[in-house]
């Protein structure tokens, strides 16, 4: 009889618990049911009247002829300024394979004359050296001014593109890019590029 009336508390306790689990769980779902409701009242009342497009910059970039133009001026820039370090860092090793020549021959005519070379030699290595770093100072510069360039070309033609269309919002999207889904629909890539490479073929006829 001990054992029965044991084993019964033991029942009675587990359905108590379940009753228990069912009561608060179904009052959780019904709350976090009633949040989200409330969430997406709130979402849809704050973008009823959104208007919202974006643009795929990689395709943007990649056909954008003012773009294009700038890139080619910055790559002959850059192969320029290569082959101007270049110069000088051949000219640099041909003295030095000269000088450790001519030192290994003894053709100096004294150790004066020797060290004074080597003294050359030194400062000529520090002067490219200095090149070098010139050299990637104003490429980063020219690189810095393209972007200026092409950012304030967009923006602009942006401003005018919206005038009649009032948009909210023009985001950018590319591959990698913070957007992580969109509407097709939304999609004004083709139709700013268009505008843009119409303006820039105008801007060219003018030159």
């Amino acid at each position: 009889m001990k054992n029965l009336s044991l084993a019964l508390n033991v029942v009675l306790f587990i359905a108590v618990a379940i009753l228990y689990f069912l009561h608060f769980s179904g009052n959780s779902n019904s709350g976090s049911s009633q949040s989200n409701s409330n969430f997406t009242d709130s979402l849809n009342s704050a973008t009823a009247n959104l208007r919202v497009g974006y643009v795929d910059m990689d395709i943007l970039l990649d056909n954008y002829k003012f773009y294009n133009d700038l890139e080619k001026t910055l790559i002959a820039k850059r192969s320029q300024m290569e082959g101007q370090y270049q110069g000088e860092a051949t000219r640099f090793q041909t003295e030095y394979a000269d000088f450790m020549d001519k030192a290994q021959r003894g053709g100096f005519l004294s150790e004066e004359s020797m060290k004074y070379a080597e003294n050359q030699l030194v400062e000529k290595q520090q002067r490219l050296q200095q090149l070098e770093v010139d050299l990637s100072t104003e490429i980063a510069a020219e690189n810095q001014k393209m972007n200026e360039r092409l950012y304030d070309s967009i923006n602009k033609y942006l401003e005018s593109f919206n005038k009649d269309l009032n948009f909210d919002y023009i985001i950018s999207n590319s591959m990698g890019g913070v957007l992580l889904y969109s509407n097709k629909a939304l999609n004004l890539t083709d139709t700013i590029l268009n505008g843009l490479n119409t303006r820039y073929d105008r801007f060219l006829l003018m030159e």
